[in-house]
């Protein structure tokens, strides 16, 4: 192989590992510092709704373990993205039991009606009322 193919195959790489990994993490916490935060770890948004306005596809919502209700926090409608939304870890049910969407017999947890498919994955949450 000559320098210049090796040199493009190299450059190449690069670029494809510089690339992001094409998905951002956003964070939900109720306890959240503020309202309604960035959704960065250090400032995690305070409502679930705040989070899925702001995803896009490909994105992931984590969700810190508390009890989310009130405006906001039910009735999360995913607009039809391809988005995850879970907890901190899906796979451990203790966490999943205390990552609480409560409706409060207002509405619902979810609202998934605009066309979502199988790239919309909702995780680890307890719904309730």
């Amino acid at each position: 192989m000559d320098k210049t193919k090796v040199f493009s195959v190299i450059s190449l790489f690069l670029c494809l590992c510089s690339i992001s990994n094409g998905f951002n993490l956003l964070y939900v916490d109720v306890n959240g510092p503020n309202d309604p935060g960035t959704g960065i770890f250090e400032d995690p948004y305070r409502r679930i709704k705040a989070a899925i306005d702001d995803a896009n596809d490909g994105d992931i919502i984590e969700i810190r373990p508390g009890l989310y209700t009130g405006v906001g926090n039910y009735d999360l409608d995913p607009n039809g993205a391809a988005i995850t939304i879970r907890n901190t870890d899906p796979n451990d049910s203790n966490v999943t039991a205390q990552t609480i969407i409560d409706a409060n017999k207002a509405g619902r947890g979810f609202y998934i009606h605009s066309g979502e498919d199988a790239n919309l994955v909702v995780a680890g949450l307890t719904l309730r009322n």
